[in-house]
């Protein structure tokens, strides 16, 4: 009998650690130190880590990666993150901004529209 897998963060779940990592990183860190410190920040355990996608499936790896990947590019879409250069992820003064307001803009039951963000 096939093991139940561990629950995944939702994307949603993980905007606030990204945003946090890059700060924390003094404003700037490469793709794969985002995913390495999201990862330890947000508790993801190594079986959650492991679940990937089917072998049939479009997408390719680990599922908390990609889930990590679209939250950076969701954060980059509403002008809090940059990326200046490939694998390069910069904060903005509009994610600092978001930072300022604390957990209260990524706890909402619905998703943040761009009347929720600071102008750019």
């Amino acid at each position: 009998m096939r093991q139940p897998e561990p629950e995944l963060p939702k994307y949603s779940d993980l905007l606030l650690p990204v945003l946090a990592t890059i700060n924390d990183a003094h404003g700037t860190l490469a793709k794969r130190e985002v995913d390495e410190a999201v990862v330890e920040r947000a508790g993801i355990t190594p079986e959650q880590l492991s679940i990937s996608y089917p072998s049939d499936a479009q997408a390719k790896g680990s599922k908390v990666l990609h889930r990590i990947a679209f939250a950076r590019s969701s954060m980059k879409a509403c002008g809090a993150l940059d990326n200046p250069q490939r694998g390069i992820w910069t904060l903005t003064p509009v994610g600092r901004a978001l930072l300022a307001l604390g957990d209260e803009p990524f706890d909402r039951p619905t998703p943040m529209r761009a009347s929720h963000f600071p102008p750019r």
